[in-house]
């Protein structure tokens, strides 16, 4: 499995001559890019707020997995 960057992301919106939409960066570095075409709508926001807690999504399966709260009989 290859690495991943490191949280936390944050959402940046930007607009400039290149690409209309939301930034999701580390650092100042950017990790993923929601192009949204000219408009903002709020499903791009919450796809790109999605993407953005994905790090910490990831410490917490982690986390119940290793303290094994993690119920594995399928319910």
């Amino acid at each position: 499995m290859s690495e991943h960057t490191p949280g936390p992301w944050i959402i940046q919106e930007r607009n400039d001559d290149y690409t209309e939409g939301y930034f999701i960066e580390s650092d100042n570095k950017d990790v993923c890019t929601i192009a949204t075409a000219g408009h903002t709508d709020r499903k791009q926001l919450a796809n790109a707020r999605l993407i953005a807690a994905a790090p910490e999504m990831r410490a917490l399966l982690k986390r119940v997995l290793n303290e094994g709260a993690y119920d594995d009989d399928g319910d």
